[in-house]
């Protein structure tokens, strides 16, 4: 058994009455990762067998990446762990070189909504791109707080 499986049994019976309604898409983060000292390695072993998403329909070969379509859309939703944009004190530029080699791409592939964690916060941004609003870029939402063991970030 997975080392966090019991904490992800525990949540699983607290959500149940919502996530048995309508479809969860979720996504890993730090708080998710699991650290297994005699391999030295980290894995998510717990989260993927709680979250089983649609990576194998979408041609992925992780569940930790996938997409899926909804009537006629293809949708990709982009979810990102460390923050591009924020105006946050805490974790202030850590996903700077993340967002240079991945912005454009995004933009591009005309990306309309980005999630974000890490910053155990809320916040959200208009549509934008290169650091300055644009009506093309997508809109930033940090969505930092689920997980959270640390209290809130300034």
């Amino acid at each position: 058994m997975p080392i966090h499986q019991k904490l992800w049994d525990s949540f699983g019976r607290l959500v149940e009455q919502y996530a048995n309604r309508r479809p969860w898409m979720a996504t890993e983060g730090n708080h998710e990762i699991e650290f297994f000292p005699w391999i030295r390695r980290h894995t998510f072993k717990a989260y993927n067998a709680c979250w089983l998403m649609p990576y194998k329909e979408s041609g992925s070969t992780s569940n930790l990446y996938y997409s899926f379509d909804i009537a006629s859309s293809h949708i990709v939703v982009v979810v990102v762990h460390v923050s591009w944009y924020n105006t946050n004190s805490a974790h202030k530029g850590e996903g700077e070189s993340m967002r240079k080699a991945m912005e454009e791409l995004l933009y591009k592939a005309r990306v309309d909504i980005v999630f974000v964690g890490h910053i155990h916060a809320y916040e959200r941004f208009t549509r934008i791109y290169d650091k300055k609003p644009n009506p093309c870029g997508p809109v930033y939402i940090t969505i930092g707080d689920g997980g959270n063991r640390e209290a809130l970030a300034l």
